[in-house]
């Protein structure tokens, strides 16, 4: 298995464990990153993930998990995973 296949075991076990109660306004995100992903345009998915989750506003657990599912997609496509989990 290597790293890229490892990660995004990972990160989707991590989805699995989050709920759906997330509110209005984090699905619009998350649905905005979806949409992104499903049409190729995965830099600008990275881009509006890297922003909500690095946003002041307070977040609760099921809503950071839906957008960094949505993010791990989009650097698996970018074959920058690792350089994010690296950063952080």
């Amino acid at each position: 298995m290597n790293i890229l296949t490892g990660m995004l075991f990972v990160f989707l076990c991590m989805g699995s464990f989050c709920g759906n109660s997330a509110a209005q306004s984090t699905e619009s995100v998350s649905e905005q990153i979806t949409q992104l992903n499903r049409t190729g345009k995965w830099l600008e998915a990275e881009g509006l993930a890297q922003k909500y989750l690095s946003s002041a506003a307070s977040k609760s657990i099921e809503q950071k998990c839906g957008v960094i599912n949505s993010l791990s997609y989009s650097l698996i496509k970018l074959k920058r995973i690792a350089d994010h989990l690296l950063k952080h």
